[in-house]
């Protein structure tokens, strides 16, 4: 039985895409292409040409750089806005060893951002944006409710490149999938459970960016995608941690921590803006 790669998608320029397990094999990475983003259409492309309950929500996406350690890298991906106070929901991988965050709201503002709390093992981290005006939150939906060959669309910060929120429409194709992630070099795997997948198309930058429903409301966050490095011509299955699951660990954060072990406290040696 053939056996796809996994491929998580957080941008990481000038360094290669981390490599993903799936069922034990792994897919070595490639650099990021140079012209990432779609074009745009109706149904597939910056947020101006989205459909209607696209454009509703996309003022509680952000998009977020992350620099890490002394070498210049910078990671790229998405977030959604939590509450009005700038609270911001991402994949820990985006911001995971993070010296200095940056958050840009819509409207092209940045702002500084520190990481309150993140769960590695659920690969979701909770940002705090700091100075900002009152942001715009997201809107969540139920993901008990999710079926397959419900429509979705994939909204984010493809190719890391920041603008307008590229989309993507697809279809749930399946329901309580199972993936190892490691990173570029094969190490650290990280074991997620339970994952939504669909064909609309998701691309490195895209990670903590909203799946949404028809109606307009977020029912996952993009994680990961399969096959070979995302790209015009990759093989569209995406996966995206339900939001039911992420919601929850932000819960656990905002409260301290003491109802989710695994959620790391707010500390010195969290990632934050310098």
């Amino acid at each position: 039985m053939a056996v796809d790669g996994i491929v998580a998608i957080a941008t990481a320029l000038g360094r290669r895409w981390p490599v993903v397990l799936a069922a034990g094999l792994a897919l070595a990475g490639t650099p990021p292409s140079s012209s990432p983003m779609r074009a745009a259409t109706a149904a597939d492309g910056p947020g101006g040409g989205s459909p209607a309950p696209v454009r509703a929500m996309v003022d509680g996406v952000v998009d977020i750089t992350g620099h890490v350690g002394d070498t210049g890298t910078i990671a790229a991906g998405t977030g959604m806005v939590v509450t009005p106070q700038g609270a911001v929901l991402t994949n820990n991988h985006v911001i995971r060893g993070a010296r200095r965050i940056r958050v840009t709201v819509p409207g092209g503002r940045r702002y500084r951002a520190r990481v309150l709390g993140a769960d590695a093992d659920q690969d979701v981290a909770l940002l705090q944006v700091l100075g900002a005006p009152a942001l715009t939150p997201a809107t969540f939906g139920d993901s008990s409710t999710v079926a397959v060959g419900d429509a979705v669309t994939a909204v984010g910060n493809a190719g890391g490149v920041g603008g307008a929120p590229s989309v993507s429409a697809g279809t749930v194709t399946q329901l309580h999938r199972s993936i190892t992630v490691t990173d570029e070099n094969g190490l650290e795997p990280e074991h997620l459970h339970d994952l939504i997948e669909t064909d609309a198309r998701i691309e490195p930058g895209d990670s903590g960016g909203p799946l949404i429903d028809a109606g307009g409301q977020v029912i996952g966050m993009d994680t990961a995608a399969a096959g070979d490095p995302p790209g015009p011509q990759a093989t569209p299955d995406g996966f995206a941690i339900p939001i039911d699951g992420a919601l929850a660990v932000v819960h656990a954060i905002q409260d301290g921590g003491g109802s989710a072990p695994a959620v790391a406290r707010r500390s010195s040696h969290a990632p934050h803006s310098s």
